[in-house]
């Protein structure tokens, strides 16, 4: 059996500036972050909040969130919805009638990660993406 390598982009040091400098933070303000039970002990360790703090259930009716990579959960008060538990979104300071990640810390200079050192692995490996046939870095 033989391993292929694949070489990824190294992200700059602490020296050469913060790795998400430059964001415009779509992905904060426009995706589901979906979380896996290691997400969730991560940012409840690493921040003292509670579960229902940051977390919440997402309606994923048409599966576009899960995409088959995370799981789906039933709850009774909506047996027949499938959800996805992502993190939390509240509404955004500098954009009208806009939704953010609930970590997403907007100022008037741009926006950073609240919880960077606690982050789920969805923001981890971004840009890497998934299917059930590969893994892809996009550029």
């Amino acid at each position: 059996m033989s391993l292929e390598l694949l070489e990824l982009p190294v992200l700059p040091d602490a020296s050469s500036g913060h790795p998400c400098d430059g964001c415009q933070s779509g992905c904060c303000r426009s995706f589901v972050v979906p979380l896996s039970l290691g997400d969730i002990v991560r940012i409840a360790r690493g921040t003292g909040l509670s579960f229902w703090d940051f977390a919440v259930r997402w309606d994923d009716s048409e599966g576009k969130i899960a995409r088959g990579q995370v799981p789906h959960f039933h709850f009774e008060d909506e047996p027949q919805t499938p959800f996805v538990i992502g993190l939390k979104h509240v509404e955004s300071q500098t954009f009208s009638g806009a939704t953010r990640c609930r970590f997403l810390a907007e100022a008037a200079e741009g926006a950073t990660c609240g919880i960077y050192e606690h982050r789920p692995m969805a923001c981890r490996i971004f840009p890497a993406t998934s299917d059930r046939k590969s893994t892809r870095l996009n550029s």
